[in-house]
């Protein structure tokens, strides 16, 4: 049953009995919204619809609800037994619903079949989201990291909404950036090779560029030494970028990260598509001449000011590629389309925002998402990362040091558009003071009582992996001690939704955490299993149900459900 869904009619219902004649069902049906009070003493669901009636009505807010409730006790005492406690009105006019336990009981039965929390609010919408996207030209750092963690809890947390997500990698494997990348890693590999080439001023740096040019060396000899020198920067930086990427590749898989496209900037360039796309903007009049540039003139959709397209010297600026990709992203029939990006693209969105709305697409349906900088810090020491000067700490030694399960809750738990101080310290403490040990602690118990009920004879028979689930069990020994647990898992559908609709897995997280409080208060109160069985059934039933939903909420940002800690 969902729940939500049940009120919402009932409360539609209601509407239409008491005021059938001036509102209509369309009308009823979209004002009997069900939602979650951020109060829980305010019940657990309610609604304002009466507040919405009044106007129209010409009514006082109280006495509507008045009305409402009367039919509601009715309906549901006949139609929902057990469902309610109790509906009450609470002044300016909210009307607050009270679910029986007998609700929450069947709730379990509802959780230990799996797939608890999804909904169908995204059905029919495809998502494109595209996370990383970093220039191949060094390995994944902590900042990157953050954006990959990010963008996966993301995407699965839409999927579970019902939303098609597809997610892509866009390279930027073309550019002064990949020459700097080839001219940088060439004189390497040319001190190898026993020639000589400086290192530009501003070139690349680190152990990495390094072991790339002697590893060229290794393999082509001095051979590259012989070429023009423009032509032998231009293989060395290809030869850099495909080892690179290659690298990045590594570290998204090993951290549990997979895409389902990955774009190159180089080949969509050498598509024409970006000169297609300039004819285009020309023909709708959206472009126009000044000092010897091309401008766009998205000033008239929301940008502070026209922006250059075309460069004096005729090449593209790097915003023009960038329109020309979103519009294939919608080509490819895309409804709607997130970026995560970093905290020096405020100016790059709005831009993007203005020129996709001139070229006629809601505005609404680009989302660009700043992904804030992490800074690492080993207790009070603050971690140097900058990849040109080769002082970085990569995605994979952080992983190595701290886990891929701390790293990626770490990553995920915070607002994006907050800066994150990332305690390598705090990540590997094994104690109730990190909080991803905590809410996994809560996985290992559930375990942990699971397996202390198979070595006794009264229940083993009915374990099977790992989970006591029988198909016929008497819940009603949950009481008063189980509700406090059973009342925090109705929230979960909720914020799944408002996850993916605010774009914001950071609720999750914060929703894992509360349930591991309360369970591990009731933990330290309640004995799982005692001389009496039917309470034992109940609770074992209980733990199942719990292990079933953590083990599935936990895989939606990433990270594991231990058996044991």
């Amino acid at each position: 049953m969902d729940v939500r869904q049940t009120l919402h009619d009932l409360v539609a219902s209601a509407i239409l009995a008491a005021f059938g004649d001036t509102i209509s069902p369309e009308d009823a049906s979209a004002l009997a919204i069900v939602e979650m009070p951020r109060d829980q003493a305010h019940g657990d669901l309610a609604t304002s619809a009466c507040l919405k009636l009044a106007r129209p009505l010409r009514r006082n807010p109280i006495d509507i609800a008045d009305s409402l409730t009367m039919y509601m006790e009715g309906v549901a005492k006949v139609e929902l037994p057990g469902l309610l406690d109790d509906i009450e009105v609470v002044a300016p006019g909210f009307v607050n619903f009270h679910l029986g336990l007998a609700f929450f009981r069947e709730l379990l039965k509802t959780i230990s079949k799996g797939g608890y929390g999804s909904s169908e609010i995204g059905a029919g919408t495809r998502i494109n989201l595209e996370f990383v996207s970093t220039n191949p030209t060094g390995p994944l750092t902590v900042a990157h990291g953050r954006q990959a963690a990010v963008g996966d809890a993301l995407a699965h947390i839409l999927e579970h909404a019902g939303y098609e997500v597809s997610r892509e990698y866009y390279l930027n494997d073309t550019g002064g950036q990949i020459r700097m990348l080839g001219a940088s890693v060439y004189s390497h590999y040319a001190e190898a090779a026993g020639g000589e080439y400086p290192l530009p001023e501003n070139g690349y740096k680190g152990e990495y560029i390094d072991e790339i040019g002697r590893e060229l060396f290794e393999k082509e000899g001095d051979a590259l030494l012989s070429l023009p020198e423009d032509a032998a920067i231009e293989q060395v930086g290809r030869h850099a970028v495909d080892k690179i990427v290659a690298w990045i590749k590594a570290d998204l898989e090993a951290f549990r990260v997979r895409y389902d496209t990955w774009f190159s900037q180089k080949t969509f360039e050498e598509s024409g598509e970006v000169a297609a796309l300039m004819e285009r903007l020309r023909r709708m009049d959206l472009v126009y001449e000044k000092d010897g540039a091309v401008w766009m003139k998205v000033s008239e959709y929301g940008d502070e000011k026209d922006r250059v397209v075309v460069k004096s010297d005729g090449s593209y600026t790097y915003r023009t590629p960038d329109i020309a990709y979103h519009e294939n992203k919608f080509a490819r029939g895309f409804d709607s389309l997130i970026d995560l990006l970093g905290p020096d693209h405020h100016g790059h969105i709005i831009t993007m925002e203005a020129a996709m709305k001139a070229l006629s697409h809601p505005v609404e349906n680009f989302h660009g998402l700043i992904v804030q900088f992490c800074s690492l810090w080993r207790g009070e020491e603050k971690l140097k990362m900058s990849t040109r000067a080769g002082q970085f700490v990569t995605l994979r030694e952080v992983c190595d040091e701290v886990g891929i399960d701390a790293t990626r809750y770490f990553f995920t738990a915070r607002k994006t558009d907050a800066p994150l101080e990332f305690d390598l310290e705090l990540a590997k403490r094994q104690s109730m003071d990190n909080p991803v040990y905590y809410i996994q602690y809560m996985s290992a118990r559930l375990s942990g009582v699971i397996e202390t009920a198979g070595r006794d004879e009264r229940f083993a028979g009915e374990i099977h992996d790992g989970l006591f689930l029988p198909g016929e069990i008497d819940l009603s020994p949950l009481g008063a001690e189980e509700e406090p647990v059973l009342r925090m898992i109705l929230a979960l559908p909720s914020v799944i939704e408002k996850s993916a609709q605010a774009l914001e897995p950071h609720r999750l997280c914060g929703w894992l955490y509360d349930l591991a409080c309360l369970f591990h208060h009731y933990y330290a109160h309640c004995r799982f299993v005692s001389q009496d069985a039917a309470a034992s059934r109940a609770r074992l039933y209980m733990a199942s149900a719990l292990k079933v939903l953590l083990t599935e909420t936990l895989a939606l940002i990433g990270v594991s459900a231990p058996e044991k800690m």
